[in-house]
């Protein structure tokens, strides 16, 4: 009995990792089909799912570096060739010291997304009415409360504008 439940275990394991890789491998296939059909969103998102499958697959990582750098990502591309790298590719190892400028862009691009947010939010703040605190009610009786009409003035009759 204990033979037959350790062949069942040893089945099952080989089963179940042989699918597994297979699948990741199949996702590594569909991001390299999509990659060359330029759908590089698409192709980002077959990569991710082969990750998942196999968080050690560098060409995944490396792969998905290489459709992100075509999308302009310049900071995800360094941090997946960065992995890449560290998995053991000599490809993305040799990417990363041959785009030494990439590190430079990715930060001019992350300044200026910065720069471009506070533009935006500049010109919300423009657009936006000055009101009262508390609308048009919380005017009126403030105005109720704190404006009188002067007491002698009011007991001679005399009314007109103010200078």
């Amino acid at each position: 009995m204990h033979k037959l439940y350790t062949y069942f275990i040893l089945i099952y394991t080989l089963i179940y990792g042989f699918t597994y890789g297979q699948s990741g491998l199949a996702h590594l296939q569909n991001g390299k089909l999509k990659s060359k059909a330029g759908d590089f969103s698409g192709a980002i998102v077959e990569f991710t799912k082969a990750i998942a499958i196999d968080s050690t697959c560098s060409q995944a990582f490396f792969l998905r570096g290489k459709a992100k750098f075509a999308l302009t990502d310049y900071i995800a591309t360094l941090k997946d060739w960065e992995k890449a790298s560290s998995l053991g590719l000599p490809d993305a190892k040799n990417l990363l010291q041959k785009h030494t400028e990439l590190l430079e862009l990715s930060k001019k691009q992350e300044l200026e997304n910065e720069r471009k947010t506070q533009i935006a939010a500049t010109e919300e703040k423009r657009e936006v009415n000055p009101q009262f605190p508390g609308g048009e009610e919380a005017l009126l009786s403030y105005i109720n409360e704190n404006i009188s009409y002067p007491f002698r003035a009011k007991i001679a009759g005399i009314e007109g504008k103010t200078g």
